[in-house]
């Protein structure tokens, strides 16, 4: 069986959970050891926050995947952020139901609270939107390819992912100013990373919601997740590839032990800035700004 057989597999046999949604279009065939496959768990409504640690870490060792390659990436949506949510469910695919009550009370519930923050969470993203539209002089430069229109993003799965991204670009640019200090504090090197992880993962989700947004397969490698959006026309092949080199850092770093030689690695990141914030001017032009009110109703 495929890794995705597998998987249907082994949570049709885990009644712990209620339901799983798979999220993103993967190609048929053979995965490989740095495919991530993304899980969103629901779990029935009164399970103790403890019940959902223990399936967890059981989840760890059990190895779902079973001889097939892949990264998996589960998400417990009875915890997760709303927009993870939102996004989840409005374009998952739902992968196994193993307790449909539990499930549409899930559902109801989940609904209920992302229309009671609907209006928050849009006037977040106009905010994060317009803050990156003035970035640099006028509209990005992209064109999508002859017959494909233009698809505006949903703006509640793109602005907080925004902010991320923006905050982090802030952050390392200051703190790699003088690489040579930085580099001599540990901690300080560690934050950096960090920061660094948090805007390559929200620059990485952005580019999910574009290849969903347009409905393409993702591509079976970790790192050739931007080169779509290049076919697309969004951004260029070599901001694409610049792009998967960012995705490899971050998860290099992620893994690692230790960081060989800090000060180039921080040399490194800030190399990335420029890419990461030029994707950021064009994921927000390519998103569609939202009016706040009685109108919002964009879904």
């Amino acid at each position: 069986m495929g890794a995705f057989e597998e998987l249907r597999a082994y949570f049709s046999r885990t009644h712990e959970v209620c339901a799983v949604y798979l999220y993103g279009r993967y190609p048929a065939g053979a995965t490989y050891p740095d495919t991530d496959i993304e899980l969103g768990l629901v779990f029935p409504p009164e399970t103790p926050e403890e019940e959902v640690g223990v399936f967890l870490e059981r989840l760890g060792e059990d190895n779902p995947l079973g001889p097939a390659q892949g990264v998996l990436l589960p998400s417990v949506l009875n915890q997760h952020v709303l927009p993870v949510v939102y996004e989840m469910l409005g374009w998952g695919q739902l992968l196994v139901e193993n307790d449909r009550d539990a499930h549409a009370r899930f559902l109801r519930e989940s609904q209920a609270r992302i229309e009671a923050a609907r209006d928050k969470l849009l006037e977040e993203a106009r905010e994060v939107l317009q803050q990156a539209r003035r970035l640099g002089e006028g509209i990005p430069e992209f064109r999508t390819r002859p017959g494909q229109p233009l698809r505006m993003l949903d703006p509640l799965r793109v602005g907080w992912r925004l902010g991320r991204l923006l905050a982090s670009v802030a952050v390392i640019e200051v703190a790699t100013r003088e690489v040579e200090e930085t580099a001599k504090d540990p901690e300080r090197v560690n934050q950096v990373v960090g920061w660094f992880s948090n805007g390559a993962g929200a620059a990485t989700g952005i580019a999910k919601a574009m290849l969903t947004t347009y409905e393409l397969e993702r591509p079976p490698r970790r790192w050739q997740v931007f080169l779509p959006l290049a076919d697309l026309g969004l951004v260029t092949t070599e901001h694409a590839l610049w792009l998967g080199a960012v995705v490899e850092t971050r998860w290099n770093l992620m893994t690692a032990e230790s960081i060989a030689s800090p000060e180039r690695a921080l040399l490194l990141l800030r190399t990335y800035l420029h890419a990461l914030l030029q994707f950021a001017r064009v994921a927000s032009w390519v998103t569609e700004m939202p009016t706040v009110g009685e109108a919002a109703r964009l879904h």
